[in-house]
């Protein structure tokens, strides 16, 4: 065996440690994903503004989020990979994280459709998301529905990665335009691209990659060429030409190196940014609640102002809520020994 191919091996099962500005830069980016996550879902306007100026701002540089999360989630998976056992644990620390607020968040938002629509009707299918080529119920849960599903094959994930590294991952994400042409549960439960991201934040920790990205030209450049794209393929869409998807997911490398390189690395207050996940999950809630509110008798550039508001008061309350609720989370698992998420849940079915 030769002594590049022993390297190799080595680097594989020694992932590179997170130092402190890593770390901060990693949770710092997570927070500012799921802003744009926030931005992403915004209602759209009837602004008067240029449609792909408007496009542009309020949804084309946000599609990085998702690939990000996606890639994060990968990344902190396969530092354990190297450990016996790592597989099973895997699969119960997601089981707490990761399914038991879907179950609640599904729930909850029935609960919430009940209240506000008088609509109490219990469809299984509708209320827990179980259609895989739409989302159903609360539609942000397809993430946690793939996210799940990719943890769920992770081994197989990680020997693909192991065995072809970037052919694999470049495969995976040239196959997303076909497998949203031949069904949406490969848009929705089971996506290309996102099976690719997740792959790709195997292969940077397992190979031991340096994620810091020094070069600024690098970014300034893949920052200006996919925006370039994004213009493209709104303009494509908007014309009604073919292919407009694909050249969004040509995009979406480029943005995120520019994403990356943007995010700085000094330490934001913690209570903050351990929230993104928790933003990310109740966005919508009050998305549902202020749009009305804050979009009503606006018109022209006011709207987009108005919108700028209901970003900022959605971001708000989420995060609040999420502080609140880490709070009760702490004081309950402490009186009770149970999970709060699994709390929830006794109480919700009461």
């Amino acid at each position: 065996m030769t002594s590049a191919k022993v390297q190799y091996l080595m680097c594989w099962g020694r992932p590179r440690e997170i130092d402190a500005l890593l770390s901060n830069k990693l949770r710092n980016a997570s927070f500012l994903a799921a802003m744009l996550v926030v931005a992403l879902h915004l209602p759209k306007a009837n602004s008067g503004l240029p449609f792909w100026v408007s496009s542009l701002m309020g949804g084309g540089v946000s599609y990085v989020a998702v690939p990000f999360f996606f890639l994060m989630s990968g990344f902190f998976l396969s530092r354990h990979m190297d450990e016996d056992g790592w597989y099973g644990r895997a699969v119960r620390q997601r089981a707490k994280t990761l399914l038991i607020p879907y179950v609640v968040f599904c729930i909850l938002n029935w609960m919430l459709s009940g209240l506000i629509c008088s609509n109490w009707e219990f469809d299984v299918v509708s209320v827990f998301s179980l259609r895989l080529s739409e989302p159903t119920g609360y539609n942000v849960l397809w993430f946690i529905r793939a996210l799940c599903a990719f943890v769920m094959i992770s081994p197989c994930i990680a020997w693909a990665v192991k065995r072809w590294g970037l052919f694999f991952v470049f495969g995976c994400y040239a196959c997303a335009p076909i497998g949203v042409a031949v069904s949406y549960f490969f848009y929705w439960t089971f996506p290309f691209n996102g099976l690719a991201m997740f792959a790709l934040g195997v292969y940077l920790r397992r190979n031991r990659i340096d994620i810091n990205l020094n070069r600024r030209w690098v970014a300034v450049v893949s920052g200006m060429f996919g925006i370039f794209l994004i213009v493209c393929r709104i303009l494509m869409s908007n014309h009604g030409i073919p292919f407009s998807g694909t050249v969004r997911l040509c995009a979406v490398p480029f943005l995120m190196l520019a994403f990356w390189k943007m995010v700085p690395n000094c330490k934001w207050p913690r209570c903050i940014v351990e929230n993104a996940f928790p933003l990310y999950l109740l966005h919508m809630v009050f998305m549902n609640l202020y749009s009305k509110t804050f979009l009503s008798g606006y018109s022209g550039a006011r709207q987009e102002f108005a919108r700028i508001g209901l970003w900022g008061a959605v971001a708000a309350s989420s995060l609040m809520s999420a502080v609140l609720i880490r709070k009760m989370r702490i004081s309950c698992e402490k009186k009770t020994e149970t999970p709060f998420c699994l709390t929830l849940l006794i109480c919700a079915s009461k």
